[in-house]
């Protein structure tokens, strides 16, 4: 029995979401810039080829399966359960039957990217049972195309190359493409001055960045100011990255909450507002809001030696701290 199993990383996107939206980043003055780094919360996908034609869908997270007797049924069906697996599917024919098994650990609407490293995840078990070969720039474009379809909204596309690359990324976008860089950074000093919490309110990322392209679009200027000040922070940041620094990592996260409150009053929430005026003003630290905000998860960013104090803070004011590490490959 051919089984194939694959697992991917998620991400916090440290500067520069949004930016990575068409036509967004377009619309700013210099070249736009995103920043991310792969962590050790994952994705799975399993397929298992069958003797027979019939296929069987399962969510683990959804609790929820389906079987249909044959690929095209499985493909031609609108309901709304399992779309983004069908929608995968269909992106990869074929006269075999197979079981589709799928798991996250990232929860739902966190803002870690959680559902695009999924859709990575799967793609890349089908590449492999299909025996195809595909870029990276290629399965990003793939999976970018599958999730706005899914969820009918444009989507972006720095969430799909840390399940791809691991690691800390640099993306620069042009009209040319996206240029990947991997940063050299110490790992260890970034996994003991972040915590990841979760604020126990999902968030709608599509939802959000959709308020911003309409307002950009439309020529908003505070719109527009806001999405250059981020664009100004990502590119000030990549600059420190490449000096192998983190010293700037609080200045440009302080920085960074104020021009996306700025962008868009909801990209933040009560509880991000309590959780960013606790970290300021009791750790001297900063916070970033993960993803498109609204809810999910923030990263807070302190020194090292504070970490406990920290999480025994967060813990006490009701939230979830996130057990994970920034993730390499290898």
């Amino acid at each position: 029995m051919n089984k194939i199993k694959s697992f991917s990383p998620t991400r916090i996107d440290l500067a520069g979401g949004t930016l990575d939206l068409w036509p967004l980043y377009n619309f700013v003055e210099k070249t736009p810039v995103t920043l991310n780094v792969a962590i050790d919360i994952f994705t799975f996908a399993e397929i298992i080829e069958r003797e027979d034609t019939k296929v069987l869908l399962k969510s683990e997270d959804m609790n929820f399966e389906k079987l249909y007797e044959n690929f095209q049924d499985c493909v031609e069906d609108s309901s709304p359960e399992l779309k983004l697996l069908r929608c995968i599917c269909r992106e990869f024919p074929t006269q075999k039957g197979f079981e589709l098994y799928t798991k996250s650990e990232s929860p739902v609407g966190a803002g870690l990217g959680g559902s695009s490293s999924l859709c990575i995840s799967i793609i890349k078990a089908f590449l492999s049972w299909q025996n195809l070969k595909m870029d990276v720039h290629e399965i990003v474009r793939l999976a970018h195309n599958i999730e706005s379809r899914v969820l009918n909204t444009p989507t972006g596309t720095q969430d799909y190359y840390p399940p791809l690359e691991s690691g800390i990324l640099a993306l620069e976008y042009s009209s040319r493409g996206i240029a990947l860089e991997n940063l050299d950074l110490d790992i260890n000093e970034f996994n003991e001055k972040s915590i990841v919490v979760y604020t126990g309110k999902p968030h709608m990322s599509g939802l959000n960045n959709w308020e911003v392209v309409k307002k950009a679009v439309a020529k908003d200027a505070q719109t527009l100011s806001a999405l250059n000040e981020l664009n100004e922070i990502s590119n000030s940041l990549l600059n420190s990255f490449r000096n192998n620094a983190f010293s700037d990592l609080k200045e440009h996260f302080q920085r960074e909450f104020i021009a996306r409150n700025r962008l868009s009053e909801v990209f933040s929430s009560p509880q991000i507002r309590e959780l960013h005026a606790m970290v300021e003003s009791e750790f001297s630290g900063a916070l970033k809001i993960c993803g498109a905000g609204g809810g999910g998860c923030v990263l807070l960013w302190i020194e090292k030696d504070q970490r406990a104090s920290v999480i025994d803070r967060v813990k006490e004011m009701g939230f979830e701290v996130l057990d994970n590490k920034a993730f390499l490959y290898g």
